[in-house]
């Protein structure tokens, strides 16, 4: 929590993530969405670092030129020719009223939190901060995520 009892990223964020490759197809990158039933995926190159974020609208573009003819060299084209680049993110300490502020004026979905070193260490979504808002207004602590199943945006699962 930050000061005053306002939550901040740290008590909203995933922490266990969904990844994909940047230079992985993007066809593989397509199954992992669809095999976890999430909606994007922050991308990681081959040094782990956090380059971008690939999401169900970024994957449109496959066929978004309106010549997609299913040859193999098109099923192949690497996630960094489809994904957004990375241009905003948090840390841990970023308060809920910033997170909030943020996803209002980006057209943004998730929000990577990273440490000092700019390392992956989490993702905010629009939805992880409405928890933060009703534990706000409950006055108690933020509330868990259904049980027994993974949340929606971010499975507890790594694909890489």
């Amino acid at each position: 929590m930050t000061r005053h009892g306002i939550p901040s990223a740290r008590d909203v964020m995933t922490l266990k993530l969904v990844t994909v490759r940047s230079g992985a197809s993007i066809t593989d990158a397509i199954d992992v969405l669809l095999r976890h039933d999430i909606s994007g995926a922050p991308v990681l190159d081959d040094a782990g670092v956090l380059v971008g974020i690939l999401s169900e609208r970024d994957c449109l573009r496959v066929l978004a030129v309106g010549q997609y003819t299913g040859a193999e060299h098109e099923r192949l084209r690497p996630v960094s020719e489809f994904m957004t680049p990375v241009e905003h993110s948090a840390t841990p300490e970023t308060g809920l009223y910033s997170l909030a502020d943020f996803f209002l004026t980006h057209h943004q979905r998730r929000l990577p939190i990273v440490d000092d070193g700019g390392g992956l260490i989490g993702l905010v979504s629009r939805r992880d901060v409405l928890r933060g808002i009703q534990g706000m207004v409950r006055g108690g602590p933020i509330p868990p995520r259904g049980r027994g199943r993974a949340p929606k945006l971010y499975p507890s699962a790594v694909d890489a």
